[in-house]
């Protein structure tokens, strides 16, 4: 493999005796490996955490935008992005558009045959950010989710139950991923005679991944998503299907034991409840709350009885800090009405995630290197043969290939919430509800209120990042109560 990319490479330089003329344009072929994601999805995410909706919209009209969200790179990536964006923005129609799209390129990835680890050259010897953007596996079940909400906006109960149940299947479907993932990683291991457990031991290996191991959570294992499941309990109650509804909430109790307000609507569906009470409306809140982890880079030196010193990058986990506390609902006298409780911590389900793939991402940056010294060592010996003297232009491209080359992938999707809240509570027709958004201390920081309604079911939701900025949609089902009007 070395001595491929090693002719691959001695063929695109110029037959000049000048070294520094073949470094060039050595430099210039690594850096077309990879690049970092781009300054434009960057401000995507800070307009969008900041709450500047407007300048976030302004950005994805602009041409080159355009471009990107149907680039092969990073095309997935802006569509995940764009559509939430616009989710909170409350342009749904364009956010369900931008959504749709993702979901028909996450396809064509699954369709398409597993990447090879052992053999594939190319994903390699380049950086991989070099590669295209297919998604993590949470990503399709959270989308799912993201797209059951812009169906209740639009009015339809049916499409959103059919998305509820598509987050089941994106789950079965990563399961089975991932056991052909961890088949080929052993295969790949166990060719190259390289013990996975070498790999990811040491002091500074588990002080760089040390933050993220802290939210791993058996709750999350496997890529559940609860909030898919509380959707789905909730629609189904609406939709008058009560032994479903009970299914799930029973699933979702046994996640969340410690969850009052999850317990409670088991039992009003255990005794028989029906989601619409005449001359009230019933409330269903959802906030969304604070930002999702990014990725950045850490690197550590490997040494190996057989391989000698190794350098390895790959991606860390990094959490965002102060983020917003929960909701307490208060009705217009002050009365405690219910709080909000996490059904989906996202952090978690994002380490869980990182755990599950660590030990093959090291394998493949490990491999990577070793693949990279080879071609190194094939480029010195290539020119000791061109002229039967070493000019020293081998050694000089291959390590600036290493160089330029070396990284990892952190390009991971920014703009969900840290974590998911739930509650629901019952307020009679025309009065209001107020929501008083808490810190992480627990002090009440800003309020807000329900519109008057005359609807049996409403749901709110509370989209809150870390700097204070706050979206609220909301959604109704069903119509007014007729004997309310005049």
């Amino acid at each position: 493999r070395g001595t491929a990319l090693a002719s691959t490479l001695s063929t695109l330089m110029p037959r000049s005796p000048h070294p520094l003329q073949r470094a060039s344009l050595a430099l210039t072929l690594a850096c077309l490996t990879g690049c970092a994601t781009s300054a434009e999805l960057n401000e995507l995410v800070f307009l969008h955490r900041g709450g500047a909706e407007k300048a976030a919209i302004e950005l994805l009209g602009e041409e080159d935008v355009k471009r990107e969200l149907e680039g092969d790179r990073d095309g997935l990536l802006w569509r995940l992005e764009a559509g939430k964006v616009l989710q909170d923005a409350g342009k749904i129609e364009e956010s369900e558009r931008q959504f749709r799209a993702a979901d028909v390129r996450m396809r064509e990835f699954d369709a398409e045959p597993v990447l090879r680890i052992g053999g594939e050259l190319g994903g390699l010897i380049t950086n991989p950010a070099a590669r295209a953007y297919r998604g993590t596996e949470y990503d399709r079940i959270l989308l799912e989710c993201y797209r059951v909400w812009n169906q209740l906006v639009l009015g339809d109960l049916s499409e959103a139950l059919v998305h509820c149940r598509r987050a089941y299947v994106r789950q079965a479907e990563a399961l089975e991923r991932n056991a052909d993932r961890v088949e080929e990683e052993q295969r790949a291991a166990k060719s190259h005679k390289v013990e996975l457990a070498e790999l990811v031991s040491g002091s500074k290996f588990e002080d760089a991944v040390a933050p993220s191991r802290t939210r791993v959570d058996p709750t999350y294992a496997d890529w559940v998503n609860p909030y898919a499941t509380w959707l789905q309990a909730v629609l189904q109650w609406i939709d008058e299907d009560y032994a479903g509804a009970e299914v799930d909430l029973r699933k979702l109790s046994a996640m969340h034991p410690e969850n009052a307000g999850v317990a409670a609507l088991l039992a009003e569906v255990e005794s028989g409840a029906v989601a619409a009470v005449q001359g009230m409306t019933r409330v269903f809140l959802i906030h969304e709350a604070g930002d999702a982890p990014s990725r950045g880079e850490a690197s550590f030196v490997l040494q190996t009885p057989r391989f000698g010193y190794t350098p390895i990058v790959f991606p860390v986990l990094v959490y965002e800090g102060r983020q917003p506390g929960h909701l307490e609902i208060t009705d217009k006298a002050g009365a405690l009405l219910a709080s909000s409780e996490t059904v989906s911590d996202f952090e978690a389900i994002v380490a869980n995630d990182y755990e599950e793939r660590l030990a093959g991402v090291v394998l493949r940056a490990f491999l990577s290197v070793i693949l990279k010294e080879a071609a190194t060592e094939a480029l010195v010996k290539a020119d000791r043969k061109e002229n039967n003297k070493e000019d020293g232009w081998g050694f000089l491209i291959g390590n600036l290939y290493k160089i330029v080359s070396a990284g990892c992938d952190t390009r991971t999707w920014r703009s969900p919430s840290a974590r998911i809240e739930v509650a629901h509570f019952l307020v009679p027709y025309g009065e209001v509800a107020q929501m008083h958004l808490t810190d992480s201390f627990g002090t009440r920081i800003a309020s807000y209120q329900t519109e008057p309604q005359a609807a049996p079911v409403l749901f709110v939701r509370i989209r809150s990042h870390r700097a204070g900025a706050v979206s609220i949609q909301t959604a109704t089902h069903g119509g007014p109560d007729s004997s309310t009007q005049p």
